[in-house]
């Protein structure tokens, strides 16, 4: 009689088994009568299954994803962990995000803490943690978001005006004190931020004026095209000098009026200033 069955032998007809090797170590097994088959038993389950578990990686490999469910993954806010937010994780985000406002609105930014912001979301500092690392990459989420959102808005300021009929350039100025005023508190922290060094701030605040500088430049270039201003002006340096004059003025709008000047007096002026700019008589250079 041959060698019994090894013992990692699984088969239902083990039993049955009478003479020959089997398993992983022959191919062929004897019955009583005295006649022989070849033998499939547990490694060639084994080979059959995971040639299977093969064909369906293969098939899973050609399936055909859908690029707006890729691109909602890929927008979709993440944990600080990386992955994913579900509904009730990204409402539970923007909580805590719009604490995070609220509290750089009523703090100092250097005295915001994560249990502070934590209370005001009416959760725990865990919870917070599973968010955002530290309370500057809360900051940073809020001004990513007004960066996408008010980058649009700004330079609709522009782009959507209609410069010929002489108003625009007063809803530019106008537009620019507006958004101050209601952002006013997380620009002034990308600003000092920015002034200390960190690059992540500063890149923020670049992409949140750049639409504004290129339609101002795209407006120099026109103006000087028709000879409205001079031939030897830089757009660029226009688009420049003006951006930086409606940021800055707009980010000290509170100091200017504990001097006395208006918000309207602002925006009157920075008017003024940019239709002499791109609506001048031929006499601007830049």
């Amino acid at each position: 009689m041959g060698a019994a069955p090894p013992d990692d032998c699984t088969c239902r007809t083990r039993g049955r088994w009478v003479g020959g090797g089997v398993g992983r170590r022959a191919c062929r097994r004897r019955f009583a009568d005295g006649h022989e088959i070849p033998w499939r038993g547990c490694a060639d389950r084994r080979a059959r299954g995971s040639s299977a578990r093969g064909v369906l990686r293969a098939l899973a490999s050609l399936a055909v994803s859908d690029p707006r469910t890729d691109l909602a993954a890929d927008e979709a806010p993440r944990a600080a962990d990386g992955r994913v937010a579900g509904r009730r994780g990204q409402a539970t985000r923007q909580r805590l995000l719009a604490a995070t406002r609220t509290a750089v609105a009523d703090s100092p930014y250097r005295d915001l803490t994560v249990v502070d912001i934590s209370r005001r979301a009416d959760t725990s500092p865990a919870t917070f943690y599973q968010y955002f690392p530290d309370v500057e990459a809360a900051v940073l989420a809020l001004i990513d978001e007004l960066t996408d959102a008010g980058g649009r808005q700004l330079r609709a300021l522009v782009t959507d005006a209609a410069w010929e009929s002489g108003d625009a350039a007063a809803g530019l100025s106008q537009g620019f004190l507006a958004f101050f005023a209601e952002h006013g508190e997380l620009l002034r922290v990308a600003d000092l931020a920015a002034l200390e060094g960190d690059d992540r701030f500063r890149q923020l605040r670049t992409r949140l004026f750049n639409g504004v500088f290129l339609a101002l430049k795209d407006l120099a270039h026109e103006a000087r095209a028709v000879g409205a201003i001079d031939a030897s002006a830089s757009p660029g340096g226009i688009a420049s000098v003006l951006t930086t004059m409606l940021t800055q003025v707009s980010s000290h709008r509170r100091g200017f009026e504990s001097w006395g000047v208006s918000a309207d007096e602002l925006a009157a002026t920075m008017a003024a200033v940019i239709d002499a700019t791109v609506r001048g008589d031929g006499s601007a250079s830049v």
